[in-house]
């Protein structure tokens, strides 16, 4: 018992008084209680809050003063950062079922190694989706919806339709067709972007919206490598039975053109319109 108290004492001594001489507690403990914010308006707690050493100085409203919009704002970010990672992902190895001791089954996933893009490859990709856009005769101004979960596929997608002046319209992707069809009708959508999943609830929803007339979709992420990606022949037929064009996300990026055309976004051009389910349970 006496050696441990013997040991204790020793540690402590060899652990403490270093920290003492060169953490400088007091310092921290100071700094921990002094101002860090306060109201930009004195006396008035309810206004915006600022850090004390920055509170005098100006906002800035841009990362990049001289890029306005969100497509500018991409270009130079990819030509800072060309060869640095930008996306990474891992594909699903095995998707399996668990059930659970309260009998419940839930889904399971293995995952590969993360594959990344950087930059660049991501830049082209961006210029693909636009150049299919363009194919698809989707226009600066017209709105395209998306409808699907957060992915790589998702965010170059809506780059590609800010640097082409496309308003953005996002759904959850857990929303049912009446909500997405509220959604496309409101903000008179003309293509809707989703997964293979949900094309079912598309299709149900875009009967009535008659302003809708391309569908994209991505495959889904979480489905065995072995099975199907695309939508089978008997949905395509039935998007088509509507007059609708339907097409996978790959041949998004097939679609040849060569009709690439600039275009001039302003700032104060619409970019993005979010639907909340708060948003839509409101007047549905």
């Amino acid at each position: 018992m006496v050696l441990m108290k013997v040991v204790f004492i020793v540690y402590d001594a060899i652990v403490y008084t270093p920290f003492k001489i060169l953490a400088d507690p007091e310092d921290k403990l100071a700094r921990s209680k002094c101002e860090k914010a306060r109201p930009i308006v004195e006396g008035d707690p309810s206004a915006p809050w600022r850090h004390v050493d920055t509170i005098d100085k100006p906002l800035y409203s841009r990362i990049f003063p001289d890029c306005h919009t969100l497509g500018a704002v991409w270009d130079r970010a990819a030509q800072l950062h060309e060869d640095s990672l930008c996306l990474g992902s891992r594909d699903v190895v095995q998707v399996f079922e668990e059930a659970q001791s309260d009998g419940r089954t839930f889904q399971k996933l293995i995952l590969g190694e993360y594959q990344w893009l950087d930059y660049t490859k991501v830049d082209k990709q961006i210029a693909q989706i636009g150049l299919g856009l363009i194919a698809l005769n989707i226009k600066q101004g017209d709105k395209v919806v998306i409808y699907a979960e957060t992915r790589k596929e998702w965010l170059m997608t809506a780059i590609a339709c800010f640097k082409r002046g496309i308003p953005v319209v996002t759904v959850y992707a857990t929303l049912g067709e009446e909500a997405v069809a509220f959604a496309m009708k409101e903000c008179d959508a003309v293509a809707v972007v989703t997964t293979r999943s949900l094309l079912t609830k598309v299709k149900s929803a875009i009967e009535d919206v008659g302003t809708i007339s391309k569908v994209i979709y991505f495959y889904d992420l979480y489905q065995n490598p072995d099975e199907v990606k695309t939508a089978p022949d008997s949905l395509v037929e039935e998007f088509k039975a509507l007059g609708r064009e339907l097409y996978s996300f790959e041949e998004l990026l097939e679609l040849e053109n060569d009709l690439w055309t600039d275009v001039e976004v302003k700032a104060d051009d619409l970019a993005l319109i979010i639907y909340t389910s708060a948003d839509i349970r409101r007047f549905l």
